[in-house]
This record gives structure tokens, sequence and C-alpha cells, in this order.
């Protein structure tokens, strides 16, 4: 089957907690690295030095190559807070708690402040987009508090 409308990260956090693990532990047996080196693919850390790891997440995701790391599909996330807890959904309808273990939504929430709130996200000067402890807090700062309570508290 074809996923046009998702990309890595979206088609890996779709997939059920086995699935998951198998998923990640085929792609890392066909293309003999480890499993962390394909989380680091799945959570655009990095991307694939060989055409032919390309073309294995291809394969066995079964999203087109040229849309496995298009950041672009991520747009049609929605966030919202529920019981004190941070969740979004995802183009598909599917609903996720959001974890630190979720790198590139908290990134791409984090570069919607820095777009839209650039003097609230000035203010976090020594921050690091892969410090997910930090990410959290931001993020939790973002929507638990309110974008006009951020800054004061950034």
């Amino acid at each position: 089957m074809t996923r046009k409308g998702q990309n890595l990260i979206s088609y890996y956090q779709s997939l059920g907690r086995n699935y998951k693990t198998k998923f990640v532990r085929k792609v890392a047996s066909q293309c003999d690295i480890s499993s962390n080196a394909v989380l680091k693919w799945v959570f655009g850390d990095c991307k694939p030095s060989r055409p032919e790891y390309i073309d294995i997440l291809a394969k066995e995701s079964g999203i087109p190559a040229e849309n496995l790391f298009n950041r672009s599909l991520d747009e049609n996330i929605e966030f919202y807070t529920f019981e004190d807890q941070i969740w979004y959904r995802t183009e598909d309808g599917n609903q996720h708690h959001l974890t630190e273990a979720d790198r590139d939504a908290m990134r791409f929430i984090i570069e919607k402040f820095r777009e839209f709130y650039p003097e609230a996200f000035s203010k976090q000067v020594s921050m690091n987009t892969n410090d997910a402890k930090r990410i959290s807090r931001i993020t939790n700062i973002e929507l638990c508090c309110g974008y006009a309570n951020a800054t004061s508290v950034l």
C-alpha cells in the first residue's frame, strides 16, 4: 500500500508499539545498521547516507521516497490539551499523547512558536532543539500556559 500523504515520522507514529519495533528491526537488518540509526532517521535527526537505504525505507513503509523526509506534510497536525496533558491529532485522525520521545512534533511546535512569537522565543537563548527535556518544557509552557504567558515564563 502506498501512503502518499504521510512522511516517515507520521507513518512510524501511526504504528502500534509492537509494529514500531518490528519496523525498526526489519529496516536495520536489511540495511545492516543499528536500530538506533534507523530511529535517528525516523525522528529526523539525520538522513540515510546511501540511496539504497532510502529505497528500503520507502519499500518497508509504503511511502514514496520523495515524501519520507518531507516536513511540509507535518503541517496538518492539531495540538490540544486534555486533563493537563498535551495531545496531537494527525491528518489521518489518530490521536497521540505528546511525550519527550515525540521530538519531531515538539520541534514543529517550537518552529511555529519561533515564527509567530519571536520575542518570547528569543528569551530562551540557550535552547538546544536536540535536548528533549528542554523541548518538552517549552512545549508545555506554550500549550498549557498559553502564548501570552510564555513571554514571562521563558
